[in-house]
């Protein structure tokens, strides 16, 4: 990716997610950071979720929100309330998919018709190696194979790169089926992933959407819900 100094880097990282976003799907990217809580910014069905909530997570719950509907804006979407159901997922509009998703210094979210993307998952990391004695609950022996037949200096990104990846999918896959996914229910197709995984100033930006294509990942959805 070229770099124009001077320019912001979260317009920089929304170009770059565009790159990969399918027909139809809406991008929106900020600071959490940066976004200011308080005042009108969510709506009145979007605030019991962060009642009693610490500063940080106020932040970022409310730069889901501001992202979710600029998301939509995008693609000539009217802008309406996300709420949070029960089990934490966002709830969005009859005939829309969705995802959000945020790490300390980037909010991303994106948007779609279910016309034309039948489920959709971002996930937003820092790039940072994993902890190698998190490698075993993360990647499945071929995945471990993989990665361990790459550079040392290399390994531990690549498991983050996984993670994000799986994570994800699990966002997309969730409200469809209703079920936990335990990480081993996926294994990625290494080969492939470099489609959907992009690195954009220093942060990782994983994205799957449901079009129908051969996907780069097995899934295994269990018969009951895995533990969280």
């Amino acid at each position: 990716m070229t770099k124009h100094w001077g320019h912001d880097p979260y317009i920089e990282i929304r170009e770059d997610l565009r790159k990969i976003l399918p027909y139809g799907v809406g991008c929106a990217v900020c600071d959490p950071r940066r976004v200011r809580t308080g005042g009108d910014e969510l709506w009145p069905e979007e605030r019991p979720a962060i009642v009693n909530a610490m500063a940080k997570r106020s932040r970022e719950f409310t730069a889901g929100r501001i992202m979710a509907r600029k998301a939509m804006a995008d693609i000539g979407l009217p802008q309406v309330a996300v709420p949070i159901a029960a089990n934490r997922a966002p709830i969005w509009p009859e005939g829309v998919v969705g995802s959000i998703s945020h790490c300390d210094s980037l909010c991303a979210a994106v948007v779609a018709r279910t016309r034309d993307v039948a489920a959709i998952g971002i996930d937003v990391e820092d790039y940072a190696p994993l902890e190698q004695e998190l490698w075993g609950e993360i990647c499945n022996p071929e995945e471990i194979a993989w990665v361990q037949s790459q550079t040392r200096a290399k390994q531990g990104h690549l498991v983050k790169q996984i993670f994000s990846a799986k994570e994800a999918i699990y966002k997309a896959i969730f409200p469809r089926i209703l079920k936990v996914l335990a990480f081993s229910d996926v294994t990625i197709d290494t080969d492939r992933s470099h489609a959907t995984c992009i690195l954009s100033q220093n942060r990782i930006v994983s994205l799957w959407a449901d079009q129908g294509q051969d996907p780069w990942f097995s899934v295994h959805v269990p018969t009951e819900p895995t533990g969280a």
